[in-house]
């Protein structure tokens, strides 16, 4: 709907939405309160700045936005997760250890690095690396250049034995799949899959695909080299370890700023 607009009329218009998009949001909760118990009670917890995000993601389409909203407010209820997350109740070793980065590409895009070789279940759960993340991409959603121009996902899989993917049990996959697909303001634009062979390749599309819409499979992509990487999101934009240009990155750095200051990740 707002497709091609320019920024700052894209923005009163969404802006302008929001309180037919509440409506809507409530009269579906009603709706479901029958079978569901008090999600009517638990849209108190949408601030605006979520429903903004929510609306961007469907360019101001009132109704498929309000389907993320409520399948958001069922995923958060059921995890126990909260409804914004502060940064106190992250993990500090899931937060630090380097498994999750956050960039921005040379559209402006946020992109958020997979590090799986630094997932360790000795000293925290899945849950937790998960709930970082998430984390992280409500962070990086704050910014309203992110919110219109969405997100790229690279799984650096580089040094990522196979056999850590049988690490993950069902309840963390189907968690994994449920905090994203649908029920998070997002708009993910592809997914890179980085330093595969072509037979482990197969593998985790194969895992993944499962997962995923049919829309999502189509925007992912296997990288064969940091360089190809640096090409399709800039040079200026990653770290030598992914083949860019950019000096000095370091993420232990990034969050402590973040933590001490307030400084935006990205």
């Amino acid at each position: 709907m707002i497709s091609g607009w320019p920024a700052k009329y894209a923005m009163a218009f969404i802006a302008a939405q929001l309180p037919s998009f509440r409506a809507t949001i409530l009269s579906a909760a009603a709706d479901a309160d029958g079978a569901e118990g008090r999600l009517l009670d638990a849209t108190k917890h949408l601030s605006d700045k979520f429903l903004i995000k929510c609306l961007w993601q469907h360019k101001g389409d009132v109704d498929k936005a309000s389907v993320v909203a409520l399948n958001f407010l069922r995923f958060r209820s059921s995890s126990g997760w909260e409804f914004e997350i502060s940064p106190t109740r992250v993990d500090p070793h899931a937060l630090r250890c380097g498994m999750h980065w956050l960039l921005r590409d040379r559209l402006g895009r946020a992109v958020m690095i997979f590090n799986p070789h630094y997932l360790d279940r000795s000293k925290c759960s899945v849950e937790k690396y998960q709930h970082m993340g998430m984390y992280l991409m409500e962070q990086a959603t704050n910014c309203p250049e992110v919110q219109r121009r969405g997100a790229v996902l690279v799984f650096d899989c580089r040094q990522m034995p196979l056999s850590l993917l049988y690490q993950f049990n069902l309840e963390d996959v189907q968690r994994g799949t449920n905090m994203w697909q649908g029920a998070f303001p997002c708009r993910v634009r592809r997914v890179c899959i980085l330093g595969l062979s072509h037979a482990a390749a197969g593998v985790v599309t194969s895992s993944l695909y499962v997962c995923l819409s049919r829309k999502m499979r189509s925007r992912v992509t296997v990288v064969p080299t940091t360089q190809v990487l640096a090409t399709m999101l800039g040079e200026e934009c990653l770290p030598d370890s992914l083949g860019g240009q950019r000096d000095n990155f370091n993420w232990q750095e990034v969050v402590d700023q973040h933590l001490a200051h307030g400084k935006p990740l990205i």
